[in-house]
């Protein structure tokens, strides 16, 4: 078994194996693998936690289903890109001209 590895403790002193599953809450066939995944995986050697970097979809049946199981949810949005930034980039990394993608935004 994998013991020390930033492990919660589970039976007999071994730690837990942690797992993180991350992806978007639309509820689709993919989820489906997963939440039956999670629910089979025995708890006295895994910890299982979801994460998602989309806040939209928040009434998703995947987000109940989490909340039954007793997996704990972690939404971190991904921060704002303004196009003046999209042009800073461009122009000190040279891929792409530095009017570019304020043109198609304007």
């Amino acid at each position: 078994g994998i013991n020390g590895i930033n492990g919660i403790n589970g039976i007999n002193g071994r730690s837990k194996i942690r797992l993180l599953m991350v992806g978007m809450l639309k509820f689709d066939g993919q989820k489906t693998i997963w939440v039956n995944q999670m629910r089979l995986l025995p708890r006295d050697r895994f910890s299982i936690e979801y994460a998602t970097f989309a806040s939209d979809n928040q009434d998703s049946p995947l987000v109940r289903m989490l909340a039954d199981l007793g997996i704990p949810l972690h939404i971190a949005p991904l921060p704002s890109v303004s196009y003046d930034d999209l042009d800073a980039y461009a122009a000190t990394y040279g891929q792409a001209d530095q009017n570019q993608v304020s043109e198609r935004h304007a």
